[in-house]
């Protein structure tokens, strides 16, 4: 008569490590993801809060305080949103082509030019004329302003773009 001892047997051990070891993986997957989608989520308010207060400075300022035709204005941010630097730079220069910094940070790049108001058109998003956007038609200093805005974190790689088109007189 062969008596049965309590207790489990090696294999049944090993099954159940690796199904731990398996709901551990899932877990700890699930844990990285919710970290990199709010990191972006940090970035991008950054981003929108940095493009709202450059929209009141430039709403508050003069249109001879916009860059000039054929240049940019390029401001550096920290990764916290502390202001860095600005530049006056051509619009060929590389940063004046991306607002995506090299390294950890924000860039906000700043362009304005002229508008013919009789030639502006506003569509809606289902391709039909908005009524209620109209341009003053006898202004010779209606200027497009458009603020491009990047940022990259420490992180993560991926970096992330706002951007949003105004005009000034």
């Amino acid at each position: 008569m062969s008596r049965r001892r309590a207790g489990f047997t090696l294999i049944e051990i090993l099954v159940g490590l690796g199904l731990l070891g398996i709901a551990a993986y899932g877990m700890s997957t699930a844990f990285l993801y919710q970290n990199q989608l709010a990191n972006q989520l940090d970035r991008q308010d950054a981003l929108s809060e940095l493009i709202q207060s450059n929209v009141l400075e430039l709403e508050a300022g003069a249109v001879t305080d916009l860059p000039p035709d054929g240049q940019c204005k390029v401001r550096r941010y920290g990764e916290k949103g502390a202001f860095e630097s600005e530049a006056l730079l051509s619009l060929s220069h590389p940063e004046c082509q991306s607002p995506e910094p090299a390294s950890p940070g924000m860039r906000i790049v700043i362009t304005a030019s002229p508008v013919d108001p009789s030639s502006a058109s506003f569509k809606n998003g289902d391709g039909s004329a908005n009524a209620f956007l109209k341009l003053p038609t006898s202004v010779s200093t209606l200027r497009a302003v458009r603020l491009q805005a990047g940022g990259r974190s420490t992180q993560s790689t991926r970096v992330i773009r706002l951007s949003l088109t105004m005009f000034k007189q």
